[in-house]
């Protein structure tokens, strides 16, 4: 089984933690953090992958049976 844990323990990241097996989990200084399923795909996507990507590879893999502009609408909903 595939487990990727984030623990930044310096800089400006500090004390966040992110677990994506049995269920999403954001936590900072141990406190939980709601998100919103579709803001919970984003944050999951770009854990995994671990750089960063271009606005709109996200909305197109997140969002991959809708056309362009509403994927990206997708997406700025997300962020928002």
């Amino acid at each position: 089984m595939f487990e990727r844990r984030v623990v930044v323990r310096s800089g400006p990241s500090a004390g966040w933690r992110l677990r994506l097996m049995q269920g999403f989990e954001l936590a900072q200084e141990g406190r939980g953090v709601p998100l919103p399923l579709t803001a919970q795909r984003v944050v999951a996507l770009l854990a995994v992958v671990g750089r960063p990507l271009m606005r709109e590879y996200v909305a197109g893999v997140l969002w991959p049976d809708s056309s362009e502009t509403r994927a990206n609408g997708s997406l700025r909903s997300a962020l928002w």
